[in-house]
């Protein structure tokens, strides 16, 4: 039997280093407000592509632990210093992990 997973894992490869990423399931309500807040569309029927700071901000959201990652001073980075993260490597995950997902239906 299939069971929901409780959360994510994403690894990112420096070098011969694997810095671990956890993230916590989103809730649905969580997930379709991260999914509106990507696009917006003005009085003018102009598109507006917010999508790097709605990812940004949902990797922070659901971030709860980091594993193998150091500051440039050595310090340990943890879920209280994610502002210190790359903003490309949150956009990256967030997309891979929740927009870029693949579903094998059967019919």
């Amino acid at each position: 039997m299939a069971r929901l997973s409780e959360g994510t894992t994403a690894i990112i490869k420096l070098g011969n280093e694997e810095v671990k990423f956890t993230l916590r399931e989103p809730t649905n309500k969580e997930l379709n407000e991260f999914m509106a807040e990507r696009y917006s569309v003005d009085r003018k029927n102009r598109m507006k592509d917010r999508s790097l700071a709605a990812r940004i901000n949902f990797f922070d959201l659901l971030l709860t632990e980091v594993e193998n990652l150091d500051d440039r001073d050595g310090t340990p980075i943890t879920v209280d210093k994610k502002g210190s993260i790359p903003a490309n490597w949150k956009n990256d995950i967030i997309f891979q992990t929740f927009e870029q997902v693949e579903i094998d239906i059967k019919n």
